[in-house]
């Protein structure tokens, strides 16, 4: 069946119901809560909404959406009709030669071969600028040859849309778009009145406060990420832009790039198939430095949409990546995870363990449960469900490295992962913890704590460990749940 013609179908009954299958997702994600979900959770099929609730934070919420603008983007630009073919030359003056080639279509893919060009979400830049910094930039490859990631090829499409409409970037979407498919609260300029229903965001130990705060002290959305990023939404919002992608041209949908082995890129959108064959349209949004983390997917063949808005992260991680997956095994058949019941301990004790290498886990009482801090690679081990040979060695070969990356005399307190692909290593030095990621074996300035003073690459952490866990009583004894691994560990 034909993409479009397959979300076409996806919306022609809307009456609610519930079901066992609404009651394993709820009965999962309500589980979830302790162990570091937050966020609100849409989940509908084709009898209409079968979950629509908030963990941690009111069903209502408002949220910061990330990159799931992107797709907002593409879309618009679509029902402009604009030909693919089109180049940059004809939108924008004083085009350079290595970038008079570039076009539509190659923005709309990632395949312009433009810098993701570096700078705060919330910088004052201007529209003039940014397109300056674009065009001033070097490609980093040649237009249509790879992909590569491109925020600010997004900006250069909302100042497109914006030179073809003869309106505002936000102006028409909010005409064309979101009041047509009753999206009323969505955008970057919403109402004061809504300002106690956007929930602040996360990192560990680090609030950031709410995303409409951080637009309100900018003066509002700028060009570092108008078109790109960082516009705000409700799950239903997001639910009733799915409903109104039944009319989308044909070519939003189309395989224009072949990503990698899973996905394959269209206008803006994901297509995938997942590993037990259903085929998926996504997008993600992330903003790892601030707790952001949504994602809207849709399953067209099988009449299915999820929206998860996130506002917390854990251990640098993105919470919609555990727990989307898990979602689609509960829909489609899989059995539930085996997240632990929690309930009140009957003593609350500090304590600290002892490991092999002379490092420690410190556990200390916080609120209605334990939280255990590892210092040392060996205790850090013991904390994780990740413990493969090859993920073992990985971390200590890693531990190694940074001896030549720290400061003289600095503490190495242990590696530990972070994300998909992605280690962590916290040290100490001069008093204070401080962290730094590794991507493919390259120390890179990008932490889960990367609002904190910097030195260098090295983001100051406002915890004292290289790995915290809560630890909650199940009845018999104090367990961890990892929601990455869908996997309990026992308090050593």
């Amino acid at each position: 069946m034909h993409i479009r013609t397959a979300v076409a179908l996806l919306f022609l009954v809307t009456t609610s119901c519930t079901s066992s299958r609404a009651q394993r997702l709820d009965r999962y994600l309500t589980r979830s809560v302790p162990f570091g979900f937050s966020g609100a959770v849409l989940i509908a099929d084709r009898s209409g909404v079968i979950l629509d609730k908030g963990y941690g934070v009111p069903r209502d919420g408002i949220f910061d959406m990330g990159s799931i603008t992107k797709a907002i983007t593409a879309t618009a630009i679509a029902k402009l009709d604009l030909s693919l073919d089109d180049t940059l030359p004809k939108y924008f003056d004083g085009v350079p030669p290595d970038k008079q080639s570039i076009t539509l279509l190659q923005l709309l893919t990632h395949t312009a071969g433009l810098v993701d060009l570096t700078g705060g979400d919330y910088d004052n830049v201007s529209r003039e600028q940014l397109v300056r910094d674009v065009m001033d930039a070097p490609l980093v490859s040649k237009p249509g040859a790879e992909w590569h990631y491109s925020n600010a090829g997004f900006s250069l499409l909302a100042a497109i849309i914006e030179n073809v409409s003869g309106r505002e970037y936000e102006a028409f979407l909010r005409e064309r778009m979101f009041a047509p498919a009753g999206m009323r609260e969505t955008g970057y300029a919403l109402p004061a009145s809504v300002a106690s229903r956007v929930p602040h965001t996360y990192t560990e130990r680090v609030d950031h406060g709410s995303p409409y705060e951080r637009l309100v002290k900018s003066g509002g959305a700028h060009w570092v990420l108008l078109g790109n990023g960082g516009m705000l939404t409700t799950t239903r919002d997001l639910y009733a832009f799915a409903r109104s992608l039944h009319d989308a041209p044909p070519k939003l949908f189309t395989p224009w790039f072949k990503k990698d082995a899973r996905e394959t890129q269209a206008l803006g959108w994901y297509l995938e198939k997942s590993d037990d064959g259903h085929a998926m349209i996504h997008h993600g949004g992330d903003a790892p430095e601030l707790g952001v983390n949504a994602e809207l997917r849709i399953y067209p063949d099988d009449g299915v949409v999820i929206v998860v808005l996130a506002n917390t992260r854990l251990n640098g991680g993105s919470t919609r990546r555990a727990i989307v997956p898990m979602l689609h095994k509960i829909l489609f058949g899989g059995a539930s995870p085996a997240v632990p019941i929690v309930s009140r301990a009957p003593r609350l004790e500090a304590r600290t363990i002892a490991m092999p290498d002379g490092g420690r886990i410190e556990v200390r009482v916080e609120g209605d449960h334990l939280v255990a801090g590892a210092i040392g690679q060996n205790a850090i081990d013991a904390l994780t469900v990740q413990r493969s040979e090859s993920s073992l060695r990985a971390r200590r070969e890693l531990n190694a490295k940074a001896m030549k990356v720290v400061p003289p005399n600095a503490e190495i307190l242990g590696t530990s992962r972070r994300d998909r692909g992605v280690f962590m290593t916290t040290f100490r030095a001069h008093g204070k913890t401080f962290r730094f990621s590794w991507l493919r074996g390259e120390p890179i300035e990008e932490t889960d704590d990367g609002t904190r003073p910097h030195d260098g690459i090295f983001s100051e952490s406002p915890i004292a460990y290289a790995l915290k866990r809560p630890f909650f009583w199940n009845g018999t004894e104090f367990v961890f749940y990892d929601l990455y691994a869908d996997e309990t560990l026992r308090l050593p």
